[in-house]
């Protein structure tokens, strides 16, 4: 949705990324970028497309084969439940990586 992507782009500290990954319906997909923000906190905006299931799931593999490298840059984790917090502390700078934990229903 839009509104997230707007929320990236308000979130996003000096020096980060932003991926948006998911395309938007014509009537709704302008979504203003402020140059000033690329250019004084020196962020990147980038795009990707045509990943699927497969490709999702070979992540995850690479990820589990590899853990303990995953492990060393998530400094902090947090239920979903509690997605305020998540973004405040993410917000702060105080931590490397936020991992927000989605349990399965």
């Amino acid at each position: 949705v839009i509104s997230a992507q707007k929320d990236a782009m308000n979130f996003i500290r000096a020096g980060g990324s932003v991926c948006l990954f998911g395309g938007l319906p014509n009537k709704i997909n302008q979504l203003t970028i402020d140059p000033n923000l690329i250019h004084y906190k020196e962020v990147c905006v980038y795009g990707t497309t045509g990943s699927d299931k497969h490709d999702l799931q070979k992540s995850i593999d690479i990820i589990e084969k590899n853990k303990t490298n995953f492990e060393k840059i998530i400094s902090c984790e947090v239920p979903l439940t509690k997605m305020s917090e998540a973004i405040e502390i993410a917000s702060s700078g105080d931590e490397l990586k936020v991992f927000v934990e989605c349990e399965s229903v």
